[in-house]
């Protein structure tokens, strides 16, 4: 089911809980740049990301 490896608690060292710290730190770091991304494009096709003043006004008439 792993591989053959043997995990942190099996004799299998830190080596396997390396790897899944690196993996944890890698959805990270892409987690944020999407989200990063997506932010800029939708600031970019807005042209902001926050309503204007008249419209808040608008809003509570």
């Amino acid at each position: 089911m792993n591989g053959g490896r043997a995990g942190l608690f099996y004799g299998g060292g830190f080596t396997q809980l390396g790897v899944q710290a690196i993996s944890v730190l890698a959805c990270g770091i892409f987690a944020f740049v999407a989200a990063y991304v997506l932010l800029l494009i939708t600031k970019g096709i807005t042209g902001g990301l926050r309503v204007s003043e008249e419209e808040k006004l608008w809003v509570l008439i």
